[in-house]
């Protein structure tokens, strides 16, 4: 009963001090061994207090680096096409996005991607991967892949900020977007820029439809690997 009463004073001290924002989003909390000083307590209930914090949503635990607090979730009505740059400033970030690599290439370079968007083999598309952070700290990287002859000219600039912004003033309006998530261990190269070594990822797969003479078509196609940072809550109405 005592370990069990004084678990849940360390689980009530860390929450308080995040709901109050003493302790602020990226923040680290105090480590391990300072909180089984502080309160006299064992390894074992410490760690038990700290991974129900995480199972909550409150912090995030990384080896051999210590716990953090959560940036707050995102949240958005279904099937609402929000840019990374619009979501990354309702968490009260601020949004960034790099470019890491630009090409154009046929679409039977990329078989999976060529079915999603209804290609033939010899079709170009334009493909390019970017990185965003929020408020300087890596969120998401995002492989994106768009059908050249809808989008003939893409300006390299757009690239750097929000490419869904610049989408909705193209003259396909857009009507959906039908997302799929999923857990994967990266690539190496992902893993580095997301700062997720040898961790499991969220992955999210996303195809944007536009409506057109011919009814709606397969605009987008997009791949976004999430580091532990970012956090992805949808609500469906039921009504």
């Amino acid at each position: 009963m005592g370990r069990s009463i004084l678990y849940k004073d360390i689980e009530t001290y860390i929450r308080q001090k995040i709901e109050s924002g003493e302790l602020k989003p990226g923040e680290q909390i105090p480590t391990e061994k300072e909180l089984q000083q502080q309160f006299s307590l064992s390894r074992m209930t410490v760690n038990k207090a700290l991974n129900i914090l995480a199972d909550e949503g409150y912090i995030t635990r990384t080896a051999g680096k210590g716990s953090f607090v959560c940036y707050p979730r995102s949240s958005r009505k279904q099937r609402e096409l929000i840019s990374f740059c619009e979501e990354t400033e309702c968490l009260g970030m601020i949004p960034g996005t790099s470019l890491i690599q630009y090409e154009v290439i046929p679409a039977g370079n990329l078989p999976e991607v060529r079915k999603k968007l209804n290609l033939q083999e010899s079709d170009l598309i334009h493909h390019f991967i970017r990185l965003h952070t929020g408020s300087g700290i890596p969120l998401t990287v995002s492989d994106t892949c768009v059908p050249v002859k809808l989008i003939s000219s893409l300006d390299i600039g757009v690239l750097s900020s929000s490419f869904h912004k610049w989408l909705k003033t193209q003259p396909f309006p857009l009507l959906r977007a039908d997302r799929c998530l999923s857990v994967c261990i990266p690539d190496n190269w992902i893993s580095e820029y997301l700062q997720n070594k040898d961790e499991a990822v969220m992955k999210k797969e996303q195809t944007v439809y536009a409506e057109s003479d011919h009814g709606e078509i397969p605009l987008e196609y997009t791949v976004l690997y999430c580091s532990r940072q970012y956090r992805y809550n949808d609500s469906v109405s039921l009504t």
